[in-house]
């Protein structure tokens, strides 16, 4: 595909208290901005479907996952690109009877990007996880296939388009067999770094409570998240909709709770009275982590 120059939209981030930023989700047209045009001369992602055991038993749930290689030098964006960019794309399929969850995202990095541009995204190597069920009538020693479409945009100093589907054929049999050791490593390695959920027992959070904008000096709505232990909160990333725009985020925190305020405009209907925040902090071992939380919006947002 055509690469195109990297195109500037309205997303700015912050990482203190004291910065504003704004998030939209506009995403780049191909042709548009300033910049100069190129032809690379390879492939910037390659992608591979994988699969943590190499024989499935019926009823049985395991992880599927899109290993996707990044050029060095290159990178491509999360679910919120950041201030300019577009989100990769994970699709995945099977066959009849077999359950597929959502896609999960793992933990994005913050980069920088010509123009003094901020992105959310990878860089070198990332891994896209889902859940699989196989259903528990299905006959061993038969076969069966999972499906993915991935779609990415691959920026450096310009931006190319790029996808691929992808295919992978697994055996069945009446007790399941795990993958080799290299790959189990791999798995890993990855689901360590998908965001917990605000719920569960595994999860750092007690609660999470929304303050409406009428409540809150300047016109800002307040997310309050209580933890089970002190953490400092490093980042808050929204996932606003199309029809959101969230900006002048700010954090603070004190021992067990922090405190996040933000504006947030809705063009139009709004079209969901929740929104997605991942929030990035570091654990008692100084490890990142990752927990994904939903705000409750204010009617008329």
């Amino acid at each position: 595909m055509r690469p195109f120059p990297l195109k500037p939209v309205k997303l700015m981030l912050m990482m203190t208290a004291t910065a504003g930023l704004l998030f939209c989700c506009d995403r780049p047209a191909e042709g548009q901005g300033a910049g100069p045009f190129s032809t690379p001369e390879a492939e910037q992602v390659t992608a591979r479907l994988l699969c943590d055991h190499a024989e499935i038993a019926p009823g049985q749930t395991f992880h599927v996952g899109v290993l996707l290689d990044i050029t060095e030098g290159w990178h491509i964006y999360w679910r919120n690109p950041g201030d300019s960019g577009m989100s990769t794309a994970v699709h995945l399929t099977a066959a009849d009877g077999f359950k597929v969850e959502t896609v999960r995202y793992p933990l994005p990095i913050l980069f920088e990007q010509p123009g003094d541009l901020q992105g959310i995204g990878y860089e070198k190597q990332t891994m896209f996880i889902a859940k699989v069920t196989a259903p528990a009538e299905w006959e061993p020693g038969r076969s069966f296939a999972i499906g993915a479409e991935v779609e990415w945009l691959a920026c450096k100093d310009v931006c190319v388009p790029g996808g691929t589907k992808l295919k992978l054929t697994l055996p069945t049999a009446e007790q399941p067999k795990p993958t080799d050791a290299q790959m189990r490593k791999q798995f890993e390695h990855y689901l360590a770094q998908l965001p917990l959920g605000a719920e569960g027992l595994d999860s750092p959070v007690v609660a999470v409570v929304t303050v409406p904008e009428r409540l809150v000096r300047g016109h800002r709505l307040e997310v309050n998240i209580a933890w089970r232990q002190p953490i400092k909160l490093e980042a808050f990333l929204p996932v606003p909709s199309a029809k959101q725009i969230v900006e002048q985020i700010a954090i603070n925190n004190q021992d067990k709770r922090s405190r996040i305020t933000f504006k947030l405009q809705t063009t139009g209907k709004a079209d969901s009275d929740t929104m997605d925040g991942l929030a990035i902090f570091r654990d008692a071992k100084g490890n990142r982590r990752g927990v994904t939380i939903a705000i409750n919006l204010p009617a008329g947002n």
